[in-house]
C-alpha cells in the first residue's frame, strides 16, 4: 500500500533538494546524509548511480516524499528542526543568479506560493 501513496504523491522540483544539500556542504554535514535511502521507496530511483548528484541538479523533479525524506535526514545530521528554514535563508542571499522558480517568487512576493505551485508545475511537466 505505501508503493501506492509514492505513486500518487505530488511531485517537486529539486530545486529544494538543492538548497538542502547545499546547505549541509557547506556546514560540513552532508556526508551524514545518505542519499540513497533519501530516494528508496521508488523503483525508478533505485537505478540512479549518483544520488547526491541528481538531487542537486534542479532540473530534475521527485516525489514529494523524497523531499521530506531528505529534511529528515538533514534534521538528523545537523541536530535542528530549522535546517530547511536554514537552507533557504542561505540559498536566496543577494548576488546570485536566480533560478526559474526563484524569479517567480520573487515576482509573486510568496514563496510559499511559489513553492505550492511547484507541485502543479512538476505534474504539467511530467505529463507533458
Amino acid at each position: 500500500m505505501s508503493e501506492t501513496i509514492h505513486s500518487e504523491s505530488p511531485w517537486t522540483t529539486c530545486l529544494l533538494t538543492r538548497m538542502i544539500i547545499l546547505y549541509l556542504e557547506q556546514i560540513g554535514k552532508d556526508g551524514a546524509v545518505d542519499y540513497e535511502a533519501v530516494l528508496k521507496g521508488d523503483d525508478q530511483f533505485n537505478r540512479i548511480d549518483t544520488p547526491k548528484h541528481f538531487l542537486k541538479d534542479y532540473n530534475n523533479w521527485v516525489p514529494h516524499y523524497v523531499l521530506q525524506n531528505l529534511i529528515q535526514a538533514a534534521e538528523e545530521a545537523t541536530g535542528s528542526k530549522e535546517v530547511a528554514y536554514l537552507a533557504a535563508k542561505h540559498y536566496f542571499k543577494p548576488n546570485q543568479s536566480p533560478s526559474f522558480l526563484e524569479i517567480i517568487a520573487r515576482l509573486l512576493n510568496n514563496i510559499e506560493q511559489a513553492v505550492t505551485c511547484s507541485n502543479q508545475w512538476a505534474t504539467g511537466y511530467t505529463n507533458y
